[in-house]
């Protein structure tokens, strides 16, 4: 296994105390369930569409639990795991969101119905209106210290753009605050969304890299949508290097495979460590995030960046929780010695 794991293992442990980090804009309540066809677990989405193609047209639904969910939610509890100062703004209007760091809510979350399989788990989503019609102005509201100082912040994590019409706008403002910081953004699942609108975020990113140290962060499918909004048609690394260069950030792409980042010198890949059994994949690209923000606002190089972020998302998706320093530096550790 790289190197990387062994160099990280010792970093981790530390967490990143003294670290601000500032998390926004969504939030939902994620009921996790499992699917039956009759008295059979149906595990495996393969099955699920089978089954609908030839007819099935009744399922079993078993709720497992409701879990706090919501991309910035996400990456905050990681962050926080791992000692950083957190500061969320969030849709958070129900009681369930009792947290352990600085909180302000914007409205109501929205409900997620996650459908657990084998691999690669299917969401249901019920937006919230509150989320649907988030505007910045709703964060200047709320900021607990105001919206100059939330953007101040060593990291700042901004997710599930993919939902919200207003925040190619807001991230056009975010752009004129300045901060300076780490930026990542991870805009979540881009399947219904327009090329032009696609191709209108590429371009509000250009801006926000020119006051952030911008992370553009996603998975496969979603930096192939990216690059064909925008007409490139490359492999992976040409696809990432001229994302990277269209919008002046470093691209970070996150698979089962490896972890990879478009960087000025070149693109750096940390293959992924062995998460062993899978109790979730809901929310390990937001672990993954948090991991590499942090990272990368403590200074620490993309090889280091990279297997923190791989870390938080393999301690995620094994366990079903995030991890912190201690938990992943003895995942790393263990990465290493293989």
């Amino acid at each position: 296994m790289t190197s990387a794991y062994g160099r990280v293992a010792e970093r981790l442990a530390d967490g990143f105390s003294g670290l601000t980090f500032s998390s926004f804009p969504d939030g939902s309540l994620d009921h996790f369930s499992t699917l039956y066809d009759g008295e059979r677990r149906v595990r495996e989405r393969s099955a699920f569409a089978e089954a609908v193609a030839v007819g099935r047209d009744s399922f079993g639904v078993r709720h497992e639990r409701t879990e706090l969910g919501g991309q910035s939610v996400n990456a905050a509890r990681q962050a926080h795991a791992l000692d950083a100062d957190v500061t969320l703004v969030g849709h958070l209007d129900d009681e369930r969101f009792d947290l352990p760091f600085t909180t302000a809510s914007m409205g109501r979350p929205s409900e997620v119905t996650v459908v657990c399989f084998d691999s690669d788990d299917l969401l249901l989503v019920t937006e919230s209106t509150a989320v649907r019609e988030w505007a910045l102005s709703d964060l200047r509201t709320v900021a607990p210290d105001g919206v100059e100082a939330f953007f101040a912040a060593d990291a700042v994590w901004c997710g599930n753009w993919a939902t919200i019409p207003n925040m190619t706008a807001a991230l056009g403002t975010v752009a004129t605050l300045g901060g300076g910081g780490t930026f990542l953004f991870d805009p979540g699942p881009l399947s219904g969304a327009s090329e032009g609108r696609i191709e209108a975020l590429v371009d509000a990113l250009g801006s926000l890299a020119e006051a952030f140290d911008l992370v553009v962060s996603v998975n496969g499918d979603e930096a192939e949508r990216l690059a064909a909004a925008v007409g490139v048609d490359a492999d992976r690394d040409g696809r990432l290097r001229a994302l990277r260069d269209r919008t002046g950030s470093v691209v970070v792409e996150h698979e089962v495979d490896a972890a990879l980042a478009a960087t000025a010198t070149g693109v750096v890949r940390v293959p992924m460590l062995d998460a062993g059994s899978v109790v979730t994949d809901t929310g390990g690209g937001d672990r993954f995030g948090a991991g590499v923000a942090l990272a990368r606002a403590a200074g620490w190089d993309w090889s280091l960046a990279l297997a923190a972020g791989n870390a938080c998302a393999g301690h995620y998706v094994a366990t079903g929780n995030s991890g912190d320093g201690e938990a992943l530096s003895a995942r790393a550790a263990r990465a290493a010695s293989r």
